[in-house]
Parts: C-alpha cells; structure tokens; sequence
C-alpha cells in the first residue's frame, strides 16, 4: 500500500508502508534503499494512492470515482 502524508516542511510525499504495529507506520520511496527515518502517526496521513500519473498526461478535470463523485486528489513531484 502507498500513503501519502505531509513532511516536516509541509510537502506531500507518497512512500509505500513497510510496517505497521497499529500505532505508527514505517514508509519507504520506491527507489530508496532505506526505510524513512519518520515514524507516520495518523495525523500526519493524508490518504491512500489509489493510482499514479504520469506528469506528461495530468488529467485536465477532476478525476471521478465510478459514481461519478469527485476523488481527492493531491500531485506530489517524484525525484
């Protein structure tokens, strides 16, 4: 699963979870040999990756769940 939470400075960052003890997780970049040195509480979470695009083809409306409600959607910069 990937979450997405804001960092120290604010900045939203998607990192795949690695561990969770039911307190705090454990997140890890994709391409990181290490895991993040934050342990995630939950104030800190701003939601689940549901999916990823690339920056080339950002969508030009709001992307809409299959009842046609608007998804939250946030756009973070991949490094």
């Amino acid at each position: 699963m990937m979450v997405v939470y804001r960092g120290r400075g604010g900045e939203l960052i998607a990192h795949k979870v690695v561990e969770h003890n039911g307190t705090w997780l454990r997140t890890q970049g994709v391409r990181n040999e290490r895991m993040d040195p934050v342990y995630l509480r939950a104030e800190m979470l701003v939601g689940t990756v549901f999916g990823v695009v690339h920056a080339s083809a950002l969508p030009t409306t709001r992307i809409r769940g299959s009842d046609g409600r608007a998804l939250p959607t946030a756009y973070c910069r991949s490094f």
